[in-house]
């Protein structure tokens, strides 16, 4: 199999390197760069041409405010992005479906994706009167809609038709990208139309919504993992887009909350953001999520900290009274010693960490264990 190419839910991938490695696949050589170029050129190139000929409604509508635009401007803007989406979607068939090439796929699928949630939203804009609207957080008066409520209705219906088209083109084509940026989609279409039921919710619990959407992912990412504990179908791509995703939204959510309570605790937050016990308190959190890492063998938590770990080691070597280059210097010896350390190593890390946890069962699948030196060698 062409390492470029969508891998079958029941092809086995020993081509791709050893047992249980995460085999991220983009390219197969310079064509695929080549032709997703050409592919984003020619895309590119009928969206311009198509919203040229209807460039009077377009104006129509970019003119004037959103109450003066008539709706048979928008639906014809609909009706554009509707059939720029059906062109994506047909080159999707020949080079994501039948060719399984999997830059170019990505290239399509980002252009079907967005055209045809451009689509929907502004077929749904069509059929509502901004005169019925009155302040932004509040309704003045009886059948009147507050604007940031009908920002939330478009906020569901937006992201309610990426995760649509995502699935839909996954479906098709099981290019794993495409189900991870679905499964992010279908959970924030649920935020918003929650948010409209009580618009609260979302200005005071963003960061736990962050959260959650970040555990969402990654309980997904576990379960593709738990279905192909060696990584060698195309449910470990999905693990490992659905972890890629996950591990940057969990990491910057629980670190503002870690990071606030280190500082309120040493004397007050505007005081201490950048002082050593935040810095602590950050490499502490990326020290749980390496754990992490090795324990569910994706490399996807470690890296989601590597930011903020350059930072807090930075702070560390600052307050030790090191000047701007020395300080710059450590900071990128110390991880880079680090993250060579773990990366080389990784494998027999691996087999002392989750020694303790069981070889076999649902854990297993889970925590795979990681294989002897001799059948890795071998595989």
């Amino acid at each position: 199999m062409a390492v470029s190419e969508l891998a079958d839910s029941s092809a086995d991938r020993d081509d791709l390197g050893p047992v249980g490695e995460e085999n991220v696949r983009f390219i197969r050589n310079f064509h695929d760069i080549f032709l997703s170029l050409g592919l984003a050129i020619l895309i590119s190139g009928v969206a311009l041409t198509s919203f040229l000929i209807g460039g009077e409604a377009i104006l129509a509508m970019f003119n004037g405010s959103l109450g003066t635009a008539t709706q048979g401007s928008l639906r014809l803007v609909a009706g554009i992005a509707a059939a720029n989406a059906l062109v994506a979607w047909l080159l999707a068939e020949v080079f994501a479906r039948s060719r399984r090439l999997f830059l170019p796929a990505i290239v399509t699928y980002i252009a079907f994706t967005t055209f045809f949630s451009i689509a929907v939203t502004v077929l749904y804009a069509s059929t509502i009167d901004i005169q019925n609207f009155s302040s932004f957080f509040g309704n003045e008066g009886p059948g009147s809609t507050s604007l940031f409520e009908e920002f939330l209705v478009f906020g569901t219906i937006m992201y309610g038709a990426a995760a649509f088209a995502s699935l839909l083109y996954y479906a098709r084509t099981k290019l794993a990208l495409s189900f991870a940026i679905g499964a992010a989609s279908f959970f924030s279409a649920i935020v918003s139309m929650v948010s409209k039921s009580a618009p609260g919710l979302l200005i005071t619990n963003s960061v736990l919504i962050q959260i959650l959407s970040g555990v969402f992912l990654f309980l997904l990412g576990i379960y593709f993992d738990a279905r192909d504990p060696m990584r060698r179908t195309r449910f470990a791509d999905n693990g490992f887009w659905l972890h890629f995703f996950a591990a940057p939204t969990i990491f910057y959510a629980v670190l503002m909350y870690v990071t606030s309570g280190a500082a309120v605790l040493t004397g007050g937050f505007s005081s201490n953001i950048q002082g050593p016990p935040v810095a602590v308190a950050t490499l502490m959190l990326v020290f749980v999520f390496a754990l992490i890492s090795v324990l569910i063998n994706r490399r996807a938590f470690l890296v989601s900290g590597l930011l903020a770990a350059i930072i807090a080691v930075g702070v560390l070597f600052n307050s030790a009274g090191l000047g701007a280059a020395w300080t710059a210097a450590g900071t990128l010896l110390t991880l880079g010693i680090a993250m060579v350390v773990l990366g080389g190593a990784w494998s027999s890390i691996r087999r002392v960490v989750v020694s303790p946890f069981p070889k076999t069962g649902f854990w297993a699948r889970i925590i795979p264990p990681e294989p002897d030196e001799e059948r890795a060698e071998t595989a």
